[in-house]
């Protein structure tokens, strides 16, 4: 027979938890606190999200998705006003 159990912990520890958590991140100064946010947003990611393209294929829209080809006429209409205008500055 398997037993199922919820094996979260109560609202109660949780909340002792991150008090105790906090106290000790009070005691450290703010350039080591700063330091320690510069590793983390230093490190790389192992699973990083797939590239976007920049470039979106009107050709590879089906024809059947209207709203996704108009705002991709659109978007290009943008793109080519923005140039206009960049090439005027």
């Amino acid at each position: 027979m398997i037993i199922n159990k919820n094996h979260t912990p109560s609202r109660l520890t949780i909340c002792d938890d991150a008090a105790k958590e906090w106290k000790n991140i009070k005691k450290i100064k703010k350039p080591e606190i700063n330091n320690i946010i510069k590793k983390y947003l230093a490190t790389s990611l192992k699973n990083t999200p797939p590239q976007i393209p920049q470039t979106l294929d009107i050709e590879e829209i089906r024809s059947n998705m209207s709203a996704q080809k108009q705002a991709a006429n659109f978007k290009v209409a943008v793109e080519k006003k923005n140039q206009r205008i960049g090439s005027c500055v």
